[in-house]
C-alpha cells in the first residue's frame, strides 16, 4: 500500500476506509479504497495537545482527518480504522470530558463505524504521523541519541592507535574477550556502547558535553554517570565523572550544600551581674506612627530583661545613642560589653568612641551571620507578634502598645531562666493583672532580702548552665565540625541579609551563592576564620565557618570568581570630605594646629579632630576649601586656602535637592 505508484481516483459507489494515528509529535491519517490510497494528511500537534493523553490524541486524529475529507465522506457510510480499542465504541460512552463532548460534536451528521487496527499493520497512518520536519530538533537530540560523525572519527583514530584498544580488539577477534565486548566497524563496543581508553583524551569532552553544556545542565554525579553511561564506556567512568563535577567551579559557587551546616555551636559565656551584658538590635520598616518607623531592642544577656525605644526612620548614631541613654543607662548604667550586628549604627566612629569612653567593649558578629545574637533575634519576633496582636486593624498605633510589650514580655514566664525577667531582675514576682487579689505576704528583714537576693541569682546562673549545655547538645546534633589549616583555599557564601553595613546584590535570586577561591589566613576561634579578601572590599574578612566550602581544584590553573561590584567601596573610607572646623590644642606642652575632618563614608557624627600637618601629609593633592566653624574650647581660625563668599552657606553633609523629572514620554511637550 505504501508503494502505490500513484494515487486512485475516489470511487463513490464502494466504501470509504480512513486509517489514523496520533503518536507523540503528529497526527496521521490515510484514505483508502479497496486497501489503495486515495489520499494522505498529516499534522504537527502544539504544545498543548502533545501533553494530552492517548485516547484524545487518537479522536482528534479522526476528527482532523474527517473534516480533511469531508466532501468524500459526508452523506455515505464510511469505516474508521485506529490503533486505539477504546475507540470502538465511541458512540456507546458516557461523555465525562469539555475534550470528548467537543469532538463527539464535530463527528455528529456523519455516519461510520469504528474497527481497531493493530499498530504494527497501520504503518501508513503511523509513518506520517511520525514524519520528522523538523532538522533543528534532529540536531538538538543528537547528542543523546547517537554520537557526532567528528566524534566517530576521533574513536576510529583512538581504535587503531591506542595500545589498550587494539589488545581488546585482538581478544574479540580471537574470541577469548568477554562475551559483552563487540567490534562493529572498527569501533571497539562494551554492551552495545562505544569503549574509550582509559587514558582517551576524549573523556574530558565527553564530561565537559554531558555535564557542562545547556542542555546537560550541571547535574548531579548520577545523573552525569547514567547519561554518558548509556553511550559510552572506559575503565573508572563513575570515579572520573565524580572527580569532574567536584571540581565544576559553576558547581562549587551556585549549588545549595544538602550537608549539615558547618560549626558547632560557641555559645556565649554567662554573665555574672543584671545588666553586665546587653545585646542590641533594630527592627526596621514598620509603618510610621508618631514619626517613628523603628524599634531599638536592649536586652540583658542574664536576666533577659529588655527595653525598647522608638526612632525615626532617619536615624543616627547621635539619636541612638540619646535613646539608649533614656532607655538602659539612666536606669543600669552602661553595661560592660554589648553584642550586635555590624550595623552601619555600630560600626560608627561616633557609637565606637562613645563606648569607649564609657568602658563598654562592643562585640560584633562575623559577616552574614546573624545566629551569633539569637536571643535578640527571639525577643524581635515576640514583640513583632505582640504587636501584631494589638494593631493589626490600626498598624499606625503600635508606639502607643510599645510600652505595655515592654512590661508584657518582662513579666512573661522565660523557659531559658525559668522564671520572667522582671522577676530576675528585681528579686520579687511581678506586679498582678489584678493587684486587689494579691496575697498579703511579711515584711522580710534587710538581711533576709538581700539573702533571697543572692540566692535567686545563684539558681538564676545555675539554670541558665543547664540550658546552655542542652542548647549546646540540640545544637550540635545537626551540625558538623568543620576546620580549615591556614593557607587552604576556601570559597566563600554571600547572601542577602538585612545588615545595612552589606550592600544588597542586584538579582540575589539567580546570583552565585559562592565566591572564591580565598585563602585562609587566620583562624579566630573555634568556627570563625580571616580569609584574605581584596584590598577594597567593603566587607568584614572574619566569617562563620559555615558560610565556607573547600574549594576543588581542577588543573594546574587557578579559577577565581571575583565577589560582585556591590561589594566593593567607590572610594576609600579614609578620604576626608572636607574640614569644618580649626583648633589650636596643646599636645605635650607644645601647640597643635587640628581640623575637625568630615570623612566621606561617614556623617556628621562621624568627624574626628586631626592633626592639620598629618592632614597636609597624607593627602597633599586635597583642597580643603570649607569655612572653619566656631568651637569652643580652642582657638578657631579659618581653614587656609577658603574664598570667603557672603552669598554662601556651607552646610555640612546637607542633602542635594532631587531633580524631579517629567516620564519620557511626556518629554517632547514641555
Amino acid at each position: 500500500m505504501t508503494t502505490a505508484p500513484v494515487l486512485r481516483l475516489p470511487d463513490f459507489n464502494h466504501v470509504f476506509y480512513l486509517e489514523t494515528d496520533a503518536p507523540n509529535s503528529g497526527v496521521g491519517a490515510v484514505l483508502l479504497q479497496h486497501g489503495h490510497p486515495l489520499a494522505f494528511f498529516s499534522k504537527k500537534l502544539g504544545p498543548r495537545r502533545r501533553l494530552a493523553s492517548t485516547y484524545h490524541k487518537e479522536l482528534y486524529a479522526i476528527v482532523e482527518a474527517v473534516q480533511k475529507w469531508r466532501q468524500y465522506l459526508l452523506g455515505r457510510e464510511f469505516v474508521i480504522r485506529s490503533d486505539q480499542r477504546s475507540l470502538k465504541e465511541l458512540l456507546h460512552q458516557v461523555v465525562q470530558t469539555p475534550d470528548q463532548q467537543f469532538y463527539i460534536r464535530k463527528l455528529m451528521g456523519y455516519k461510520f463505524r469504528i474497527e481497531y487496527k493493530t499498530g504494527a499493520s497501520n504503518r501508513a497512518a503511523d509513518a506520517l504521523s511520525r514524519r520528522d520536519d523538523d532538522a533543528e530538533l534532529a540536531t538538538l537530540f543528537t547528542t543523546y541519541s547517537r554520537p557526532l560523525p567528528k566524534l566517530l572519527d576521533a574513536l576510529a583514530a583512538e581504535n587503531s592507535q591506542d595500545s589498550e584498544l587494539q589488545q581488546l580488539h585482538a581478544a574479540v577477534t580471537a574470541g577469548s574477550a568477554k562475551a559483552d565486548f563487540s567490534v562493529h566497524d572498527g569501533l571497539l563496543y562494551y554492551r552495545h556502547r562505544l569503549v574509550l581508553s582509559s587514558v582517551s583524551p576524549l573523556r574530558q569532552q565527553l564530561l565537559a558535553e554531558y555535564h557542562s553544556s545547556p542542555m546537560a545542565g550541571h547535574q548531579g554525579v548520577e545523573q552525569t554517570f547514567h547519561r554518558l553511561a548509556t553511550t559510552f564506556y572506559w575503565p573508572g567512568m563513575r570515579k572520573d565523572v565524580r572527580q569532574f563535577v567536584a571540581a565544576c567551579l559553576a558547581c562549587q559557587t551556585t549549588k545549595y550544600s544538602t550537608r549539615k551546616p558547618a560549626g558547632l555551636l560557641q555559645p556565649l559565656p554567662t554573665p555574672d551581674q543584671v545588666w553586665e551584658s546587653a545585646s542590641m538590635d533594630f527592627i526596621t520598616g514598620l509603618p510610621p506612627s508618631r514619626g517613628a518607623s523603628t524599634i531599638l531592642v536592649v536586652i540583658d544577656r542574664l536576666t533577659k530583661h529588655s527595653h525598647f525605644g522608638s526612632l525615626p526612620a532617619d536615624f543616627d548614631a547621635p539619636r541612638v545613642a540619646q535613646l539608649f541613654l533614656d532607655i538602659v543607662a539612666k536606669h543600669h548604667g552602661f553595661p560592660r560589653d554589648i553584642v550586635s550586628d555590624r550595623d552601619s549604627i555600630f560600626m560608627s566612629l561616633f557609637w565606637k568612641e562613645l563606648m569607649r569612653l564609657s568602658g563598654t567593649t562592643l562585640k560584633f558578629s562575623t559577616a552574614y551571620h546573624p545566629q551569633t545574637d539569637g536571643q535578640t533575634e527571639v525577643v524581635n519576633r515576640s514583640l513583632e507578634q505582640y504587636l501584631r496582636a494589638f494593631v493589626h486593624e490600626r498598624p499606625a498605633r503600635w508606639t502607643t502598645f510599645l510600652l505595655w510589650a515592654e512590661l508584657a514580655l518582662n513579666c512573661s514566664h522565660d523557659e531559658s531562666i525559668g522564671m520572667s525577667s522582671y522577676q530576675a531582675l528585681y528579686g520579687r514576682l511581678p506586679p498582678s493583672i489584678f493587684p486587689t487579689m494579691s496575697v498579703r505576704s511579711r515584711v522580710a528583714s534587710v538581711e533576709d532580702l538581700l539573702r533571697e537576693r543572692a540566692d535567686l541569682l545563684t539558681d538564676l546562673k545555675t539554670h541558665l548552665e543547664k540550658m546552655r549545655q542542652r542548647m549546646v547538645s540540640h545544637a550540635n546534633a545537626h551540625h558538623r565540625d568543620v576546620s580549615f589549616n591556614i593557607g587552604d583555599l576556601v570559597l566563600l557564601k554571600l547572601r542577602p541579609y538585612r545588615q545595612h553595613s552589606v550592600a544588597r546584590p542586584l538579582s540575589s535570586k539567580l546570583s552565585r551563592r559562592y565566591y572564591g577561591p580565598f585563602t585562609v589566613l587566620e583562624r579566630i576561634g573555634p568556627v570563625a576564620y580571616r580569609l584574605q579578601l581584596p584590598p577594597d572590599s567593603r566587607i568584614h574578612n572574619v566569617f562563620h565557618v559555615s558560610l565556607l566550602r573547600p574549594f576543588v581544584q581542577s588543573g594546574t590553573t587557578l579559577p577565581s570568581v571575583a565577589l560582585p561590584t556591590d561589594f566593593f567601596k567607590g572610594r576609600p573610607v579614609s578620604v576626608p570630605l572636607r574640614a569644618v572646623a580649626a583648633r589650636t590644642v596643646l599636645v605635650n606642652g607644645q601647640p597643635q594646629e587640628q581640623w575637625l575632618i568630615s570623612w566621606f563614608d561617614g556623617g556628621p557624627a562621624d568627624s574626628t579632630w586631626e592633626p592639620v600637618a598629618d592632614i597636609r601629609r597624607h593627602y597633599p593633592d586635597l583642597d580643603l576649601e570649607d569655612k572653619a566653624v566656631a568651637n569652643p574650647g580652642g582657638v578657631d581660625t579659618d581653614v587656609p586656602g577658603m574664598q570667603d563668599d557672603p552669598g554662601d552657606t556651607v552646610v555640612p553633609h546637607a542633602r542635594p535637592k532631587r531633580t524631579v523629572r517629567p516620564p519620557r514620554r511626556y518629554q517632547d511637550y514641555i
